[in-house]
Order: structure tokens, then sequence, then C-alpha cells
């Protein structure tokens, strides 16, 4: 809100598979934003396209990621836990009541860029309508109950496997677990 950010406005990172990253992806959306998960493998080059080509006013970077892409141009850009400027201060401290949003199921959460193996990348619009089906069809069919522990090793910029630990965080599921798999 403090970043002038609107209902719509696009938010890239480009991170791991992390507690960070899903946290974006549940910050972002939450809040009428539109989260663009970018993949970590990317050239520089082809993070910039995507940046320019989706609008996105807003970089975030992993740490890990800074110098590899300190020349992709962002309005706003910051390195996920070293930008402490990124945070605003909370309500209590003086810092603004976030603006309110009303849902809308059919509002874009997130687009994840095409691989770009035949042309430029092109950006898939995914509503959150398309990420709650897909979420409760996984849970039902692999009958989460509270018992269970779920290991993303899929990337998460890609799979967008974040519908499961949403949905299995409702039903009761106390402990997801996110791992950064090389390969």
């Amino acid at each position: 809100d403090e970043l002038g950010l609107g209902v719509g406005d696009r938010v890239a990172i480009v991170s791991h598979n992390s507690a960070r990253l899903l946290t974006a992806f549940f910050g972002v959306s939450g809040f009428g934003r539109v989260l663009l998960p970018i993949n970590f493998r990317l050239r520089p080059d082809e993070v910039h396209y995507i940046v320019k080509h989706s609008g996105a006013r807003v970089l975030l970077i992993d740490p890990e990621l800074e110098e590899t892409l300190e020349d992709v141009p962002a309005e706003f850009k910051f390195v996920l836990g070293k930008d402490d400027d990124m945070f605003a201060a909370p309500p209590s401290e003086g810092g603004a009541e976030p603006r309110p949003w009303e849902p809308d199921e059919n509002a874009t959460a997130c687009i994840n860029y095409t691989s770009g193996t035949t042309a430029r990348p092109k950006g898939v619009q995914i509503t959150h309508r398309n990420i709650w089906v897909n979420a409760v069809t996984f849970a039902m069919h692999a009958q989460a109950s509270d018992r269970d522990v779920y290991l993303h090793t899929l990337p998460m910029f890609h799979a967008n496997g974040w519908g499961w630990p949403f949905v299995a965080t409702g039903l009761g599921i106390k402990q997801i677990v996110i791992r950064k798999i090389d390969g």
C-alpha cells in the first residue's frame, strides 16, 4: 500500500523454493495484487523480459541471486531478507492499516510464464478460483488428513503447488515442509 500498488498490480519474485516464496504467494495475492513467480534458473535478460512484459512494478529477489540480477530494472526492487525498508511499520507503530480487498474468485492471483521453448515466454493468468478448485480436487484425491506432512519438491515458480498447502492448512494438516532441491 505504501508503495502505491493498486489491486491487480504485479509483483515479480525470483526465488528458490522457500518459505519466503510461499509467503509471497499468500501475502501478494491475498491483498488483490498479482504474483509473478519467475524461474530462478533464467538468464538476467530473460528475467528482464518477463518483468517488463508483465508490467511488474515490484521485483523481489533472493539474496543468492542479487548479484546475478543486479541489472534487471524495476520501479521497486528489493532483496529478500536484506532490504529492511521493504517492510512497512505495523499500524501499532504508526504504519498505515492495509487497504482491504474485496476477494474476487475470478481475479488473477498469479501469472506463470511459459518456458518459451518455441517463442518468447507467455504469461498464463491463474485465478483464485483456479487455485482453489485445483487444491480441493488434489486434497480430496490424496485423502488428506490432519496427520499428513507434505514435502514440496517441485519448483514453485512453475508447478504452482501452493494451492495444496493452502487447502492442507484449511483441513488441519499441521506441518508443511518446504525444501530447496538442487537439480
